[in-house]
């Protein structure tokens, strides 16, 4: 079944920071339970522009999670450095408190970002019944099509596809306010 959501976040995932997709799924329920619904996701790319766009479409915005269809990176699989990520701030520059429970990991690199998003129960990212077809991706903003390598992307879904018609399998949550936060102040993970 397709999803029916025309606007919505849309980001796929792999393993990250030299962990296994399994095991960021598992820990990412663990911090949706402990937080009463709420858990950070990593993401690497600036959203702010984009994310404004979406707030003036949409009440409440959603988040489209789908699995990388490639074999993961190296440089994924196997980090030189890997931190943690421990404030954040918003896009009006104000600072943000990570909740209390979130952990949100990545290689080292010079800026992260995250959505900050809700489940009210427990996340399912396998046997799931909804897709989402790549070809009918549009970004917001700009209205082109999604690049192969554009891991996240706000965007349209449009009736058309052009090229690719992969069915990606689609996982749906919300956004919970601020939805989308800079991060800051990475401390680097002991043996990494």
């Amino acid at each position: 079944m397709m999803i029916s959501l025309r606007y919505f976040i849309w980001t796929r995932y792999g393993t990250e920071a030299g962990e296994p997709i399994a095991e960021i799924l598992r820990r990412k329920e663990t911090e949706r339970a402990a937080n009463n619904g709420i858990f950070l996701w990593g993401i690497g790319n600036v959203l702010g522009p984009s994310i404004q766009a979406l707030e003036e479409r949409v009440a409440d915005p959603c988040v489209v999670f789908s699995p990388i269809k490639a074999p993961p990176r190296t440089i994924d699989v196997q980090p030189f450095k890997v931190v943690s990520w421990t404030t954040g701030e918003l896009i009006d520059g104000t600072a943000y408190k990570l909740p209390v429970h979130s952990i949100v990991t990545s290689r080292a690199k010079r800026a992260h970002y995250a959505l900050v998003c809700f489940s009210p129960q427990e996340l399912h990212f396998e046997d799931v019944t909804e897709t989402v077809r790549f070809g009918t991706l549009r970004n917001l903003v700009s209205g082109r099509p999604l690049g192969r390598q554009q891991v996240t992307a706000v965007v349209e879904r449009c009736m058309t596809s052009c090229g690719d018609t992969y069915a990606y399998p689609a996982t749906v949550v919300s956004l919970y306010p601020p939805y989308y936060v800079k991060l800051k102040d990475p401390e680097q993970l002991d043996g990494c």
